[in-house]
């Protein structure tokens, strides 16, 4: 009888330790990106300018990288909960470290989650309610540059007019289908909060695409 232990040469107990390895290499490079994007990235900076105006601030420590496995996302946005002493949890931004995004990638994932605390701040968002839900992934994937020509042409979504509108609806559909609640009529949700949601772009004057 052999043990998968005892074989120097390889097998599940060195898979497992090089599978720890790889993960702290991503977890590593998750933070590191996300201090750039903190730094360098205007869009990052100002809506994070614009939360701090409303009295919503997001310190660097609410950003935070972690596996997300099995989850076919890139990041999320936490709202603060009351704990039970009643006091409020800080709201929580989390990127995942185990998805290979890239720096603009990460870029847009954060501005796209710093949208979600933006109308968190400004309207006190209600989760369980698919049309508020709706709205702020349709406003979120409209302002965050993520379906700007260059990253549509990547997916393979190249069209000459109205590009920015379908990827809106559809990556805001794949967003609100994931929410436990909506995700039976996503695309029903997206479509009745499209037009005001999608031409709403705070804290912007206009869509800066």
């Amino acid at each position: 009888m052999s043990t998968t232990s005892s074989n120097p040469d390889g097998g599940p107990g060195n898979a497992a330790v090089s599978n720890a390895g790889e993960a702290e290499k991503q977890l590593s490079r998750c933070e590191e990106m996300v201090q750039y994007s903190l730094q360098r990235c205007p869009k990052v900076k100002f809506i994070r300018e614009k939360l701090e105006k409303l009295g919503c601030e997001m310190p660097t420590g609410m950003f935070t990288c972690r596996p997300c496995e099995g989850m076919d996302i890139s990041g999320g946005f936490i709202p603060p909960t009351k704990g039970a002493d009643g006091k409020p949890s800080r709201a929580e931004v989390v990127l995942c470290s185990d998805k290979g995004v890239n720096q603009t990638m990460m870029d847009h994932t954060m501005a796209h989650e710093l949208i979600h605390a933006y109308d968190q701040c400004r309207v006190k968002l209600d989760r369980t309610n698919c049309l508020h839900v709706a709205c702020t992934e349709i406003r979120a994937s409209n302002t965050s540059g993520e379906c700007s020509f260059d990253m549509e042409v990547r997916r393979g979504h190249l069209k000459w007019g109205g590009q920015q509108k379908e990827c809106v609806k559809r990556r805001a559909e794949l967003s609100v289908k994931a929410t436990p609640g909506c995700s039976d009529k996503a695309a029903e949700y997206v479509n009745s909060a499209f037009k005001p949601c999608y031409y709403d772009t705070e804290p912007y004057d206009k869509n800066p695409l």
